[in-house]
């Protein structure tokens, strides 16, 4: 239903800022009518002529007050300061805000306002400058932009204004041992309370892995520099749903925080979803930091199926697109479908510089190590015997196997977990599993529904195919999830 004043205000709104006829009251607020609001204050502002401006897109972290009085006791190339930020009368604005929890305080981490941003020299000769900034909902999903009304021969300085404000920001989260996440205002959006001890996988896969890692750190940067390339690795752990990628994740991103590393990581938990952009923030965010940095991006192929973006893909990977961060960037990404990334990712060197296959349970060391791990203080000698068992399992199914007995358990009254509770919830869990995996093989899958007068909707899952990656002995299976057809 369209809610009339709310047209009425944006016909007058428009009329106000003299835009295009062919701009719609009816359509949510876009980017020109921020900018022509941004063009039409600076005019009312800014008594002091200052040359050409250049209208520009702004990091909404100077909207933001975490680290902010960091960003005031810092200065530009040419010596200028932030004296003021102040928050100005903005019919276009909503006046709300976005906050995370910072050294136990609610803090501010972006405003929806317009800002009159002034800048003093301290370098003789250079004058003051000002510049006016509005960063606003522009759609009905939410999403935000901001724009700013910037002297052209003061670019230079509001690009360093704009990397104080991240790097404050930055700094102020790795102080507080958390990690910087994007895509989520909340900080505890990726948890990181599992250890590398906690890791269970065969120990030479394990070993090689964190050997990696602290060796890029340790030797690789400096290694980068004398071959004057950029200090950016990617690794990318590869295997099927289940095996505990995302468990190495958080273990590695607390290794890093335990080192004082800045540790980001990309959440697709917002409107922007997988956004390649977001990975692009991301490096660039980590260039700007004065000490070694990891970033995690969880499911790498969902970000890099976009056309449009396909060549920034390749840009960013290669490092072209960002600073280099003179401490070392390390990206570690997951993947459940290796066969759903573009091969110029994985054939050019570079951008993808190492894979590591995280398998399935292999051996009755690991499945009996992985049993032990999630029974605890439940764990029985006798228990050992059920680990020939979980061969050829991923991590997840120990895990949801063993909840289950502890559930049955609870509601029995039992204080112990017997061998024949756990062996009945592997056998049940593993029909369950091929329950799952013959509906999903079938051919033609019709799914319907029948709602009063309405027509019956049908849709086809397509047969399940397989793929295999690895050595012949240690071969990991890849399924492509099923697609629905419209």
């Amino acid at each position: 239903m369209i809610d009339n004043n709310l047209v009425n205000h944006r016909s007058s709104l428009l009329d106000t800022l003299a835009l295009p006829s062919t701009v719609n009251p009816y359509m949510p607020l876009k980017s020109e009518i921020i900018i022509a609001w941004v063009k039409k204050t600076t005019l009312a502002y800014i008594t002091t002529p200052d040359g050409k401006r250049e209208i520009i897109i702004i990091n909404r972290d100077v909207s933001g007050d975490i680290g902010f009085d960091l960003v005031l006791k810092g200065k530009t190339t040419n010596g200028y300061r932030l004296i003021s930020r102040d928050i100005i009368p903005c019919e276009l604005s909503t006046d709300h805000v976005s906050y995370s929890i910072i050294d136990e305080k609610p803090t501010i981490v972006a405003r929806m306002a317009a800002f009159l941003f002034k800048l003093e020299s301290e370098t003789p000769g250079n004058p003051p400058f000002e510049v006016v900034a509005l960063e606003a909902i522009w759609s009905e999903e939410g999403h935000s932009c901001g724009f700013a009304s910037v002297p052209s021969e003061r670019m230079q300085d509001w690009y360093d204004l704009e990397h104080l404000f991240a790097s404050a920001h930055d700094e102020t989260v790795v102080a507080q041992n958390k990690i910087t996440v994007i895509g989520s205002d909340s900080y505890n959006a990726f948890k990181v309370d599992i250890g590398w001890d906690d890791i269970i996988l065969p120990h030479d896969l394990k070993t090689t892995i964190m050997e990696d890692i602290e060796s890029f750190f340790t030797d690789g940067v400096d290694i980068y520099a004398r071959l004057k390339l950029k200090p950016f690795r990617k690794i990318m752990l590869a295997g099927v749903p289940g095996t505990g990628k995302t468990m190495l994740c958080s273990a590695i991103a607390n290794w890093g925080l335990s080192q004082n590393y800045g540790v980001i990581y990309i959440s697709s938990a917002d409107r922007d979803y997988n956004s390649f952009s977001k990975i692009h923030e991301a490096v660039q965010r980590a260039s700007q930091l004065k000490r070694p940095a990891i970033i995690i991006v969880e499911e790498l192929d969902t970000y890099i199926q976009n056309p449009s973006e396909r060549s920034q893909v390749l840009n960013v990977l290669d490092g072209s697109e960002s600073e280099a961060n003179p401490k070392g960037t390390l990206m570690i990404t997951t993947t459940n479908y290796p066969e759903a990334i573009d091969e110029r990712i994985f054939k050019r060197p570079g951008r993808i510089d190492r894979i590591f296959i995280i398998p399935d349970i292999q051996d009755e060391d690991v499945a009996e190590r992985v049993l032990r791990h999630y029974l605890g203080s439940y764990w029985q000698n006798e228990h050992a015997e059920l680990a020939s068992l979980l061969i050829g399992q991923p991590v997840s199914f120990v895990r949801e196997m063993v909840i289950y007995s502890l559930t049955v358990a609870a509601y029995n009254k039992e204080e112990t977990i017997s061998t024949e509770l756990l062996a009945e919830a592997i056998e049940g869990l593993k029909a369950q599993m091929e329950i799952n995996n013959d509906f999903l093989k079938k051919p033609e899958r019709q799914m319907s529904f029948n709602n009063g007068s309405h027509d019956v909707l049908r849709a086809a899952i397509p047969y399940r195919k397989a793929y295999s990656i690895g050595s012949p002995s240690r071969q990991v299976p890849i399924h492509i999830r099923p697609q629905r057809v419209e």
